[in-house]
């Protein structure tokens, strides 16, 4: 947030489940003031179950934004 983010969304594209291991496959954007798009993409998470909780195992970002 420090770096202007004034907001963020994840929208979960495809959930697929393996046993104790499941992978998230997304859409993310960060908006910055004004509701300008500061940097939008894709993630992929890797949640594994931990005694009946699912916890965030692995996750990667990778953006969109031409150039960067």
């Amino acid at each position: 947030m420090h770096m202007g983010i004034t907001a963020a969304t994840l929208e979960t594209v495809e959930v697929e489940g393996h046993g104790q291991t499941a992978i998230e496959v997304g859409r993310y954007r960060l908006l910055a003031a004004g509701d300008a798009v500061a940097d939008q993409g894709k993630y992929i998470v890797v949640w594994k179950n931990d005694n009946g909780t699912w916890k965030l195992h692995r996750d990667i970002w990778t953006t969109s934004q031409p150039g960067t």
